[in-house]
């Protein structure tokens, strides 16, 4: 006999009781909790019960508005039955079509309309280039037209990018009647004279429609002028067509067919020309302009921080230092060794010292230093500089270094903000740690006693 289980703490319960006990009891109490908490119905049938006379009703309205098929035109008939009837399956799978590749073909196909334009830019820029300005919608239009004609006009029912990409149209209509169909239905007439006629013509009448429009002054005329009215009209119907295009373009992401809704609608979707081929994409180039791109970028960010001048500098003085042993040989004068630390612009004996040498070196006050031997110092006789000085720069605002010499303010504060204590006098070679800016009166007098004295 076992006895019953009294509801208190599970341990003193537990230990009265058998495991053959337990094995017993369980299972009528796991049914007993199920039951319990199983609705008797799900939550939302109650709302679909009081909405179908709703839906019932807006049904009996749609049917009544849609006309008969007896009235209807045999074009809708067949357009209705193939956008509303679900299409079955292959046994493989439904055909599947890279997206890239159908995308790379547009972008070929407007390469080429381009580059056609530019070689007719270049055939007639010695005539009336306002004349080419003027008709390049009609130029633009004859040159797709031509191109369509030549490609998807023609059997093989490709553009040229299409062609690169082992792309063609075919008719989806046909295969939607017979889905197993093996070969490539090609496109009907109308379906290419459509085509062409709305891609072609379309986009021409359309620009030229805008530009009249433009040109004539829709969009500033009266508000409630019927002007004003189809010029709103117009831009309605441009941004509805744009939002058209791309609701087509995500359903296109989904699903990979139809990459524009002109095709959509005339049922030409693109496949391969040749199964058989391999169909992969290739990111050699791809990874090629990333890894330039990324290069660029790189050396554009880093070469403002590398003080190039420092580095010559730096190679300049070790070159003089590894020189030194040559300097009284013929050697070190034919290589132009001088002493010290001293370049053979910073010769002060041949360079005077109303001269920035800074700016004699190109440094970033240069171009605002007037030339001596286009402008000389007041008094100074032309040519006074001499032809060993064909391109030598006067100080503007001197400043005097610690070390008595005279440099532009705009060069030697640059300079000195550049290369930090490492700074060298171009002239003595010493480290420039000051600066000091220099009494006009005080520079007129050197300069003058400069002149006098040579």
């Amino acid at each position: 006999m076992s006895n019953p289980v009294e509801v208190g703490n599970p341990e003193d319960n537990l230990q009265g009781t058998t495991h053959a006990e337990l094995n017993t009891n369980l299972p009528s109490l796991s049914d007993q909790g199920l039951a319990a908490i199983q609705p008797s119905e799900p939550f939302w049938d109650p709302l679909t019960r009081a909405m179908e006379p709703d839906v019932q009703a807006w049904r009996d309205r749609l049917q009544a508005r849609v006309p008969s098929p007896a009235t209807r035109p045999p074009w809708v008939s067949n357009w209705l039955q193939f956008c509303l009837t679900p299409h079955p399956k292959p046994a493989g799978g439904d055909y599947h079509v890279s997206r890239v590749s159908q995308l790379d073909s547009d972008l070929l196909d407007t390469e080429l309309i381009t580059n056609l334009w530019e070689r007719w830019q270049e055939g007639i820029k010695y005539f009336r280039s306002s004349l080419t300005d003027k008709l390049q919608p009609e130029i633009t239009a004859l040159l797709q037209l031509v191109v369509y004609y030549l490609t998807v006009g023609g059997p093989q029912n490709a553009t040229y990018g299409a062609q690169l990409q082992n792309l063609k149209y075919r008719n989806e209509f046909k295969h939607a009647r017979n889905p197993q169909r093996v070969t490539h239905a090609p496109l009907s007439r109308f379906q290419v004279a459509a085509y062409g006629i709305l891609l072609v013509g379309g986009r021409y009448s359309w620009t030229r429609l805008n530009q009249w429009l433009t040109t004539q002054g829709w969009s500033e005329a009266p508000r409630r002028s019927w002007r004003k009215r189809i010029w709103h009209l117009v831009q309605k119907l441009d941004a509805w067509y744009h939002v058209l295009a791309l609701v087509n373009f995500l359903v296109f992401i989904y699903a990979g067919r139809y990459k524009s809704v002109l095709t959509r609608l005339l049922g030409m979707r693109m496949v391969y020309a040749r199964s058989q081929m391999y169909h992969g994409v290739s990111y050699e180039y791809m990874n090629r302009q990333m890894v330039w791109y990324g290069f660029t970028e790189f050396l554009l960010f880093v070469l403002p921080l590398i003080n190039i001048r420092r580095i010559r500098q730096s190679i300049s003085s070790g070159a003089q230092m590894m020189m030194r042993p040559w300097q009284n040989t013929r050697l070190g004068q034919w290589l132009g060794v001088t002493h010290g630390n001293r370049t053979s612009v910073g010769n002060k004996d041949t360079t005077p010292p109303y001269i920035c040498l800074i700016c004699v070196q190109g440094g970033p006050g240069a171009n605002q230093i007037q030339q001596l031997t286009t402008g000389a110092l007041p008094g100074e006789p032309a040519g006074a500089t001499g032809s060993h000085q064909p391109k030598s720069y006067r100080v503007r605002v001197p400043y005097v270094t610690n070390c008595g010499h005279f440099y532009c303010y705009v060069c030697i504060s640059t300079q000195m903000a550049l290369d930090g204590d490492h700074h060298n006098c171009l002239r003595c070679g010493k480290p420039v740690l000051t600066i000091q800016r220099l009494p006009t009166d005080h520079w007129q007098e050197l300069v003058s006693v400069e002149k006098n004295g040579s």
